[in-house]
């Protein structure tokens, strides 16, 4: 029996079934499989760029950090680092246009076998702490606060206190802020007799 001529022979609605159903099953079994085969290799190299732009991040970010955990600075004579920790402090305030009172205090660091390393044995290592009284919008106070922490020649903030500003006519509110900032450094110091 020869295949073209019973298709000749069968009803034109039967004829279309079959090849509705020759479509289908080539749709199936070809063109499917196909399209999940590329969806597949769409979502591993999607997965593998992602896995490669983390890889570089941490690259980038692992070269950073020799920067980042290089030598600490080491605690330097009184009088050098108080005119750092002076010069920075007035830097600051003029930058964000506050005027401030200041007072300043040496204070015994606690004794730690691994700061002892750091120092001669002639030598203490002191905290020389400026205590800065300012009034000023919130804002204002933030940015010093922020300038501070992160200028090197300030070793920590010792303490900050922030306080509702009385306004001057003795009523009310003034929307600003009574703030006592007190940076501080290491400083070296000779040991007294």
């Amino acid at each position: 029996m020869n295949l073209p001529a019973l298709y000749a022979r069968t009803p034109r609605a039967a004829r279309w079934a079959f090849l509705a159903s020759l479509g289908i099953v080539l749709y199936f079994g070809l063109v499917e499989p196909a399209l999940d085969a590329r969806a597949r290799a769409a979502a591993r190299a999607e997965a593998l760029a992602n896995q490669l732009d983390q890889e570089r991040l941490l690259a980038a970010s692992a070269q950073s950090i020799p920067a980042a955990l290089a030598a600490p600075a080491l605690p330097r004579p009184a009088a050098e680092a108080k005119q750092a920790l002076y010069e920075r402090v007035n830097t600051i305030l003029a930058e964000h246009g506050v005027s401030a009172d200041r007072s300043e205090r040496l204070a015994a660091l606690v004794p730690n076998p691994a700061i002892a390393d750091l120092v001669s044995p002639g030598q203490s290592l002191e905290r020389l702490i400026i205590d800065l009284t300012f009034e000023a919008a919130p804002e204002v106070i933030t940015a010093v606060v922020a300038d501070l922490e992160a200028a090197p020649e300030v070793t920590a903030l010792a303490r900050v206190s922030l306080r509702r500003a009385e306004s001057r006519a003795g009523g009310g509110a003034s929307g600003r802020v009574r703030a006592i900032v007190s940076p501080e450094t290491w400083v070296l110091v000779e040991k007294r007799r």
